[in-house]
């Protein structure tokens, strides 16, 4: 499961696990985040392009009618989607998410579980091993594997720099985002902001560490 995406593109797991609000304490939002860090951390990879995430809660329907601290549909989210993100998680930041399915169903024990489904392009996925974040412009990001070969790397590198340089004067020239985001390569790059805990480094630096590898 968790060597390479499946090629569908659909990603499915469960958990046992009574979810939280968004509401709740921080240590009761921090449990929650570290049972399913646990459990996704086994992926040797990251989903890097747009996805659409569906959760599915099992729990007794008394729960949820006759109780009144059964958190609210719409405030489970945002702990889970932390949970699945970030350089042990299985998206690289949660602003992938395109859209969001949740919902709950009954069942007739009192336990509790969450059920996972992640849609994805199945070719929009990056391996974490050797993993670093190259600051290209205007502190946009792209991946980088620094287990390839040298020469791959340096070529990738060349080919960003040409291409964020030429959308850069494109946009400039026309003010047009779309037409300069059609010179930009399929992986799309990723705010620095958006990547805290990841390694990342500049462009200049990077290509100096390229450089003394091939002395």
């Amino acid at each position: 499961m968790w060597e390479a995406p499946p090629p569908p593109g659909t990603l499915e797991f469960e958990i046992d696990l009574r979810p939280v609000s968004l509401q709740s304490a921080p240590q009761l939002r921090r449990g929650v985040k570290l049972q399913v860090a646990n459990l996704v951390k086994a992926s040797e990879y990251l989903l890097s392009g747009e996805v659409e995430v569906g959760v599915t809660w099992i729990l007794h329907e008394k729960e949820r009618y006759h109780g009144v601290h059964s958190p609210d549909i719409d405030n489970i989210l945002k702990p889970l989607l932390d949970a699945i993100s970030g350089p042990e998680g299985l998206l690289v930041n949660d602003c992938q998410v395109q859209s969001v399915r949740c919902h709950w169903i009954d069942w007739t024990s009192d336990d509790h579980r969450l059920k996972f489904d992640i849609r994805f392009l199945p070719d929009d996925w990056i391996p974490k091993k050797s993993l670093v974040w190259v600051e290209v412009q205007d502190k946009l990001c792209m991946p980088l594997n620094t287990d390839i070969p040298t020469a791959a790397q340096r070529l990738l590198i060349e080919a960003w720099e040409g291409m964020f340089e030429a959308r850069r004067k494109i946009v400039e020239g026309t003010g047009n985002y779309g037409v300069g985001k059609y010179l930009m390569p399929i992986q799309m790059p990723f705010h620095r902001a958006r990547l805290r805990g990841y390694k990342v480094v500049a462009i200049r630096e990077m290509k100096r560490q390229l450089n003394q590898t091939q002395m």
